[in-house]
């Protein structure tokens, strides 16, 4: 089963020392789907990558995290970022 985007983004962001932007994680993510595609069989993240000018993009997971811009994802992403991105 498929686990969510957005828990997938806390989880690398987490592992990086929080020391990811926003383009970072999604190419990441991207690459850990495509591994796990290959290995598995099935999508390690629910949703779809979809191609746009900078790489591949999860839509959700954008829309979730386009508020840090090109900052790094922060810890504040474990808390009030979360709460923004879902009520957003």
């Amino acid at each position: 089963m498929a686990i969510d985007a957005l828990q997938a983004a806390k989880h690398l962001a987490r592992d990086s020392d929080w020391r990811y932007s926003h383009l970072e994680i999604q190419k990441a993510l991207y690459v850990c789907q495509m591994l796990f595609l290959g290995y598995k069989k099935k999508p390690l993240v629910n949703g779809t990558f979809e191609a746009w000018d900078y790489g591949p993009v999860h839509p959700y997971l954008y829309h979730c995290l386009k508020y840090f811009g090109r900052q790094l994802v922060t810890e504040l992403y474990k808390d009030r970022g979360m709460q923004r991105s879902f009520s957003a």
